[in-house]
């Protein structure tokens, strides 16, 4: 592979009925490798249970969840529980609202060679094309063990599954647009190592200035970078 691309998912999310422009890439989308088939069974077994854990807890155990969240979690359980879309298709937050279906396309016709990885509360961190549901939940949400859900995919080692997906996909280069508060998530200082121009797997990570108002920024970067894919 020659580009992996990590960004982080978004609060706003699209359903099914709502995808607009989008649809034509929802209706001829195959279902490509995921995230977990790219893992060993012991670290794709560890990461199916800690989604497990958090579905769970989620659907029965909403007791950290503010009385608003919970009736909404209720309702898209309830209404969107059969539904999936995949990752690009389903965030629709300021990121994601700059880039264009034909980026998209421009990204699936670069299969094997470019990927994009998206880190979630809610999965830990999904390839760009699996299949996920709506739902409601935030790094910053108190679920399990009455921790963020950042600090608790911190705690259970998300950094070290990303890491051997790493290893398993050998990226000659990383780019990382995901927030500071998502990095966390990430190995990096592993991926800090690995800067320098004898390295074998380079590492950037562009500077957006802005806090969230960077969010377009990155999203329109990442629709120029995309759109450029199809033109090499």
């Amino acid at each position: 592979m020659q580009t992996l691309i990590i960004i982080n998912c978004s609060k706003t999310k699209r359903v099914s009925n709502d995808l607009g422009d989008f649809y034509h890439l929802f209706e001829g989308h195959q279902e490509k490798t995921t995230f977990l088939e790219l893992l060993s069974s012991e670290e794709r077994s560890k990461l199916s249970k800690l989604r497990k854990q958090v579905r769970l807890h989620l659907i029965g155990c909403k007791k950290h969840l503010s009385s608003e969240k919970r009736e909404t979690t209720a309702l898209l359980m309830e209404r969107w529980k059969d539904t999936v879309l995949p990752a690009f298709l389903r965030y629709s937050g300021l990121l994601f609202r700059k880039i264009s279906p034909e980026a998209w396309e421009s990204a699936l016709s670069s299969w094997g060679k470019l990927d994009i990885w998206i880190l979630t509360a809610y999965y830990g961190v999904v390839r760009y094309t699996d299949y996920i549901q709506d739902y409601d939940l935030t790094i910053r949400d108190k679920l399990l063990e009455n921790v963020t859900m950042l600090r608790w995919w911190i705690k259970n080692s998300l950094a070290d599954i990303i890491w051997k997906g790493i290893m398993a996909v050998k990226p000659e280069k990383i780019i990382v647009l995901a927030s500071k508060s998502y990095q966390s998530l990430l190995p990096m200082k592993r991926l800090l190592q690995m800067q320098g121009n004898d390295a074998k797997m380079k590492v950037e990570i562009p500077y957006f200035p802005g806090g969230m108002s960077s969010l377009p920024l990155k999203g329109k970067w990442l629709n120029d970078f995309l759109m450029k894919q199809n033109a090499r």
